[in-house]
């Protein structure tokens, strides 16, 4: 299903529909056989409104500030604005009603915070929330001396004790990367390490290991990198340029227009040359990636997952998950027509040798029943398992 509904809408404009009303339900339909080891708790973090009243609206689906367009055309942050909350312009008035503090709009992660868990994004504050009940509890800030203007929304996890590794950005006459970790069960950060630097750029995710030039790309997520003797490998959902940025604004996308597609995407640095190669690894487009992170992030790797796109135009969002084979580059895919798959995760069986030997979990958008539904795939085979909520339709393809 491409191009667009008969009101001139993109099929999956409901996606980016307020919501205004919370729905809470006890006990969904499961379909299909789900694997009597799969038992947890599964939390998504994402926007729900674009929309502040008076008939005022978000016009993009980040916000549109001076870092931003610092970022968009220049490719580094330029402002010290980006230390500033970048939703105060807009959503100050709906946020501070419900929150009671200035506004922070934490739609990008979620991570522990003591005994409770904390809605993230790049501003250090966050939102304290009841992992059980999802119920507000508080804008919190870190029990700690560390201070900083820009932190990222994806730390990092030590396998050896589950506390995780981030970073603050902190803006000065000279700025620095502050390297911390956050022990498990704790609300306050430990320094690790800091590194100075004249130009800070911006980072969604990662950490600073040198500086090396090849021909350019622009990406918001890596999929992993490793030490390989004297060099470092990593991979990410690349882009040609910055133009993706324009074409997430919310005019462009509930239109329809297309977006750029990123590409899983190798480069080696060579440490003592400084020499820099780049190989794209599968020609099917990759974002939101997700590996068998607990044995694997930091590490040689074999199988990555993402959202990807059957329009090579990206004339329909992001509407099929994909599992690729980084050594061959063969990949295997789900889709439905109509359906807009969020970012998925993988879940190993407990005891698993092989490392695709789990599942892929991913929230479903089904523009056909304008509802949502939870969808299991065997990771192995990407064959559907089962789904809560709905009835379940396979589908699979596999490329070379």
């Amino acid at each position: 299903m491409t191009g667009r509904d008969a009101t001139g809408a993109a099929p999956y404009a409901i996606g980016f529909a307020d919501l205004d009303s919370e729905v809470s339900i006890d006990e969904l339909p499961v379909e299909g056989e789900l694997p009597e080891w799969l038992s947890g708790t599964l939390i998504r973090n994402g926007p729900a409104r674009y929309g502040v009243g008076n008939g005022r609206s978000l016009r993009h689906w980040f916000v549109d500030t001076p870092n931003y367009r610092s970022v968009r055309d220049q490719g580094r942050i330029g402002y010290p604005e980006f230390a500033t909350d970048p939703c105060g312009s807009l959503f100050s008035r709906f946020f501070t009603r419900f929150f009671g503090a200035p506004g922070v709009n934490p739609v990008v992660n979620i991570q522990p915070f003591g005994e409770s868990a904390v809605a993230v994004t790049e501003r250090p504050l966050a939102v304290e929330f009841d992992p059980a009940t999802l119920a507000t509890l508080r804008v919190t800030g870190y029990r700690d001396k560390l201070s900083g203007n820009v932190t990222t929304a994806h730390p990092h996890a030590d396998p050896n004790d589950n506390s995780v590794i981030n970073y603050l950005l902190k803006f000065g006459r000279r700025s620095s990367y502050q390297l911390h970790r956050q022990e498990a069960a704790r609300s306050d950060r430990r320094l690790i390490s800091s590194v100075p630097v004249d130009q800070p750029g911006y980072m969604h995710d990662g950490r600073v290991r040198g500086s090396y030039q090849t021909e350019a790309c622009f990406v918001f997520h890596h999929i992993n990198a490793w030490d390989n003797e004297d060099e470092v490998v990593f991979d990410l959902c690349g882009y040609p340029d910055a133009s993706v940025i324009d074409a997430l604004y919310l005019d462009a996308l509930r239109e329809n227009r297309g977006i750029p597609l990123a590409l899983p995407t190798r480069f080696r640095v060579q440490l003592a040359s400084g020499t820099v190669t780049r190989e794209t690894l599968s020609d099917e487009p990759l974002e939101l990636p997700n590996i068998a992170y607990s044995h694997h992030n930091g590490r040689p790797y074999q199988f990555g997952y993402g959202a990807g796109a059957r329009d090579r135009r990206g004339l329909n969002f992001l509407d099929q998950l994909v599992k690729l084979d980084t050594p061959t580059g063969a990949t295997k895919s789900w889709y439905q027509d109509g359906c807009y798959p969020s970012e998925p995760v993988f879940v190993p069986r407990p005891a698993a040798v092989d490392e695709d030997d789990g599942v892929v979990l991913s929230v479903v958008l089904d523009t056909n029943d304008t509802t949502s539904f939870l969808l299991v795939l065997a990771a192995g085979t990407f064959a559907e398992l089962g789904s809560c909520s709905r009835s379940a339709r396979n589908s699979v393809r596999i490329s070379r």
